[in-house]
């Protein structure tokens, strides 16, 4: 009896690990964000500016797309966000569909600032084009829409610093249309 009832211990135990294995592998791996030196900035809050411009230095406009990828959702919020990680893509373009290798007017990332009243700050850039620092600019970049919808988007993206550090993210979700 003793003997019958150890086996049906050890059956069973045998089944619940078994059972805990099976749920971990169905964790959801969270992939909206970009990684760079081995770091994940996770982008859960996208907006979609399809009415804004670029001025050029000559003084002329042109239209252009700005998606702005945040970690939290920043714009109209009250309170300070702290910390924020952003990214902000002016496209050079004025048809929000799928395209690829979208040329850009200008790109920046920006990781550990804070929203304060919906403004983005103080954040330590990791690529900017206009930066002083040439390092930190981009000597290659491939911004791809792969598709959207009027309330979907499905964005890859992929920046190669003139250091050589690689910049490389995606966004697949909702985002919000600015007016």
């Amino acid at each position: 009896m003793k003997k019958l009832i150890l086996r049906s211990v050890v059956i069973a135990l045998t089944l619940v690990l078994a059972s805990c294995t099976v749920d971990d592998d169905n964790e959801v791996v969270d992939t909206n964000g970009f990684i760079v030196d081995g770091t994940f900035h996770p982008t859960h809050s996208v907006y979609v500016n399809a009415l804004d411009f670029q001025e050029n230095p000559d003084g002329t406009t042109e239209d252009a797309i700005t998606i702005t990828l945040a970690s939290e959702s920043y714009l109209n919020s009250p309170v300070t966000i702290d910390p924020l990680d952003y990214v902000v893509l002016k496209l050079k373009t004025t048809n929000l569909a799928q395209q690829p290798n979208i040329p850009l007017f200008n790109y920046y990332f920006g990781v550990d600032g804070y929203s304060s009243n919906g403004v983005p700050q103080n954040a330590v850039t990791l690529l900017w084009q206009f930066s002083s620092n040439v390092n930190l600019t981009a000597v290659e970049k491939n911004v791809n829409i792969n598709a959207v919808t009027n309330s979907q988007i499905d964005l890859t993206y992929s920046f190669k610093r003139m250091d050589g550090k690689l910049i490389v993210g995606e966004y697949v979700g909702p985002y919000i249309t600015l007016q």
